[in-house]
């Protein structure tokens, strides 16, 4: 098998792995400039991809100083590839393509926790006191209330919640689910989230006159004139509650994270046991893993 082939395998087991087409197609693009700088063509054996050590994938995160952000995607890309490698049969059929994963020696970017916004349970609590004041009126809160819910418990960033749609939502009961706007993952809804939910809707409906379900194909959540809620104002409304830092950042880019969660992999957990404590999918505990910096 050649280089060719083997990102092909590796593309596969991405889309396998339910990640979305972005994701796939970020991952496969840093593979292949990761082996271009490491001088393995395509044309060259896939055992080659054993010349890779540390020195080379430091290098190549680093690489043209690259942002924080953008170093923790190829040090994320770069660890993908190296376990996909160590499962592919060596030379001989002994062993693995590679037998240690040099991406897990580089570390973590100090500066790439900027693009996180962490928040401990007293925190929110007080973001959520601060949002009653605020936005006294019965829609106006409910809907902020639902909002934050999703933000903080479910780990969606700032723009999917935008972007969701009543469509999105399962509501099986015992299965409740959000699929999460531009990528293949979703989400379970926490039993809070829930009840924020048939809050809002309910809101909604006597503000509005019609619930939620007759417009399916429209964003979830609505400014007070029915028009769906620009980046601007949930920055300021953010902004307002205590969440400053998204005055500083693109709004897309930014992930609020339970600072719970956060201690749980800090102990050690893996993102099977998070999943289970917290009640949400082995998918987005690994998700949340890998955005906060953990190895899994």
């Amino acid at each position: 098998m050649d280089v060719v082939g083997l990102l092909d395998g590796f593309g596969r087991s991405l889309r396998d792995g339910r990640l979305s087409q972005r994701t796939v197609k970020a991952y496969l693009t840093d593979a292949a400039i990761l082996m271009e700088s490491a001088g393995i063509g395509p044309g060259y054996d896939a055992a080659a991809v054993s010349r890779i050590g540390k020195e080379e994938v430091s290098g190549y995160i680093s690489a043209g100083g690259a942002s924080p952000a953008t170093q923790s995607r190829r040090r994320a890309s770069a660890s993908t590839l190296f376990k996909y490698c160590m499962g592919l049969a060596g030379p001989a059929g002994t062993g693995g393509l590679v037998e240690h994963n040099f991406a897990l020696d580089v570390p973590m970017p100090d500066a790439g926790r900027d693009s996180m916004i962490s928040v401990t349970c007293s925190e929110y609590r007080r973001m959520m006191g601060r949002l009653g004041r605020l936005s006294p009126g019965n829609f106006s809160n409910a809907r902020d209330a639902c909002m934050m819910g999703m933000l903080y418990e479910e780990g969606l960033r700032p723009g999917e919640v935008l972007a969701v749609r009543y469509a999105d939502m399962a509501r099986e009961q015992g299965n409740e689910r959000v699929r999460v706007p531009g990528t293949r993952r979703e989400v379970a809804l926490a039993v809070p989230t829930l009840r924020r939910m048939g809050t809002y809707e309910g809101a909604f409906e006597t503000r509005f006159g019609w619930p939620l379900a007759e417009e399916p194909k429209k964003p979830y959540f609505r400014n007070r004139l029915g028009q769906p809620i620009t980046d601007k104002s949930l920055r300021r409304r953010m902004a307002e509650i205590g969440l400053e830092a998204l005055r500083r950042h693109d709004i897309n880019a930014m992930a609020i994270y339970n600072g719970h969660v956060r201690q749980l992999f800090d102990r050690g957990m893996t993102p099977a046991e998070v999943a289970e404590r917290e009640g949400i999918t082995v998918q987005t505990a690994r998700i949340m893993a890998v955005s906060l910096g953990y190895d899994t």
